[in-house]
């Protein structure tokens, strides 16, 4: 990313191997979509998703990038060419794992149970994550490696059992906690797990019924 918020790529790339533009064609096809169609679902011009195809623009700001992915139906990940881990990377610490799989965690996959004998709510799961960002910041990085999957286990079981504004604000619960999950895997050297977690935080944090959250998830990302 360059000082003007573009992501800039050596030899064309974006990421990983080959042209932004020739995954974004893929993608594209995939989902059985015109050029049109995808510039009037994602908001950018029917030209800009030209250029890059065309390999005539090799550079795009992250807001265009998520609108693209949105209109794509996909992850950003899935454009910017680094797809993240779905399992255990070789030498990964336990700890490590968990965070991996709470993270990565299928929306489809069953609602984790409640592991602490307390029973769970908005202001106790504030509470978790308020204490989760307070080691982060004083860099207590193993005690949170330890914390951080049960946090995000209990505000996706939020998430799966409130209704109306309850379940609004454990969404925004959730991309906090998400969002939590990308600065500790930047700290841990994972990449890839920190764009992901980010991202799914952005996402959870859009659908919540605070406005502030999602542009500072944002924020992390850039």
């Amino acid at each position: 990313m360059n000082d003007s918020g573009e992501l800039v790529s050596n030899g064309a790339t974006v990421g990983g191997s080959g042209h932004l533009g020739d995954r974004l064609a893929r993608l594209r096809r995939l989902a059985d979509l015109s050029q049109e169609i995808l510039a009037e679902r994602s908001g950018i011009s029917v030209d800009g998703i030209r250029k890059l195809e065309q390999h005539r623009k090799h550079s795009v700001r992250l807001p265009i990038l998520h609108k693209l992915a949105t209109g794509l139906g996909v992850e950003v990940t899935a454009l910017s060419g680094d797809p993240p881990a779905l399992s255990a990377e070789q030498g990964e610490s336990p700890g490590l794992v968990a965070i991996r799989r709470a993270i990565m965690s299928s929306q489809l996959a069953p609602t984790p149970e409640p592991d602490s004998a307390e029973p769970l709510s908005l202001d106790l799961l504030r509470e978790e994550i308020a204490e989760g960002w307070t080691l982060h910041h004083a860099a207590a990085f193993g005690q949170l490696v330890r914390s951080l999957p049960e946090i995000i286990d209990d505000a996706r079981i939020a998430v799966a059992v409130g209704q109306g504004d309850q379940r609004e604000a454990a969404q925004v619960a959730l991309g906090k906690a998400l969002q939590l999950g990308g600065h500790l895997a930047i700290r841990l050297g994972k990449t890839d797990l920190a764009l992901s977690s980010s991202e799914r935080g952005l996402r959870a944090a859009d659908s919540g019924d605070d406005p502030l959250p999602a542009p500072r998830v944002s924020n992390s990302i850039a």
